[in-house]
């Protein structure tokens, strides 16, 4: 909670020493007013944490995605 400074969504300095990436979902072709855009704040930067594992299966998941 009030990690952000007021009027502020990247701050050089935050609250928890969190790191700031940001991720953009437009390619950079697109009109800037449709660019969607955000700013994600870790504890580790993205390239600290460890890679992909595969989890084994959970029999229990029922997946339905039509009714």
């Amino acid at each position: 909670p009030d990690t952000l400074p007021f009027a502020q969504n990247m701050p050089r300095r935050n609250k928890y020493d969190l790191y700031t990436e940001f991720l953009t979902g437009n390619t950079f072709t697109a009109p800037r007013a449709e660019n969607m855009n955000c700013y994600l704040y870790r504890i580790r930067p993205s390239v600290v944490h460890r890679g992909i594992e595969r989890l084994p299966d959970n029999t229990d998941v029922c997946i339905l995605f039509f009714p």
